[in-house]
């Protein structure tokens, strides 16, 4: 079976926010085999965990992310379902859950800064001796993954693409990013034929599930995919794909 990997966590299943510890460990508790996360450089040249630009959507304040300080950051409460009133959830360091979360696994880090985060995240990266075989480097913005790539040479990078790009366009890509892989959007656009050409070009594929596709009318399409090359699955409900590809 592939590598199923929770989106943002499990926060589906659970009262943690999305990108928050908490919801990491829901995933690995159900022993889902990795996490997808955000990161984001602060002001002050933090890595932290985070998805939008600013604190929003998920808290009662509205900080942006790149122009507020760590320190700042830290004491925001996120929001949540929880019914548990002493429990809170706050925004993490890439360092606090890349020391906390079990070496085994995998985690599909996304880019969401511009370049300016390389060097800082390169430093996080070396200081904690991370393993290549458990950080892969994911985004859209193809200055900040060349530039990973190029600083982290031994780490995997993928491309992340909303719709099946031509495969003139990946070759174009791969070239000027040196990836070592796709990430594409799942959709009626995704053929088996499209995967076999991109393993062709000695490229891995992956998908990534929105909440269109994340229900048992695509649940056939979605196993046949798996089970026809793709290297990875990103998902909001781990525990469906996994009884899905389990059970087919």
């Amino acid at each position: 079976m592939i590598p199923i990997i929770a989106h943002r966590g499990n926060h589906d299943t659970c009262e943690a926010p999305e990108n928050t510890e908490q919801a990491f460990n829901a995933a690995v508790n159900l022993a889902i085999d990795g996490i997808e996360l955000d990161i984001q450089k602060t002001k002050d040249n933090q890595v932290v965990v985070f998805h939008d630009t600013t604190t929003k959507r998920l808290s009662n304040s509205n900080l942006t992310i790149s122009s507020s300080t760590y320190s700042q950051l830290k004491k925001i409460s996120l929001n949540t379902n929880s019914s548990n009133p002493r429990q809170s959830f706050h925004i993490a360091t890439l360092g606090d859950v890349l020391n906390r979360l079990s070496k085994k696994s995998l985690i599909f880090c996304e880019i969401k800064s511009n370049h300016s985060i390389v060097p800082p995240l390169k430093a996080l990266v070396k200081d904690l001796n991370v393993s290549p075989n458990q950080l892969i480097f994911i985004g859209f913005s193809h200055r900040p993954m060349t530039q990973v790539k190029q600083a982290l040479p031994s780490f995997k990078t993928y491309l992340l693409y909303k719709n099946p790009p031509t495969f003139e366009q990946i070759q174009t890509d791969a070239h000027r990013c040196n990836m070592d892989g796709i990430s594409i959007q799942f959709s009626s656009l995704l053929k088996p034929n499209f995967i076999s050409a991109v393993q062709a070009m000695n490229l891995s594929i992956h998908s990534y599930l929105t909440p269109k596709y994340e229900n048992d009318v695509w649940a056939h399409k979605i196993e046949s995919l798996c089970k026809f090359g793709l290297s990875s699955i990103t998902t909001n409900r781990p525990l469906w794909i996994k009884k899905i590809l389990t059970n087919g």
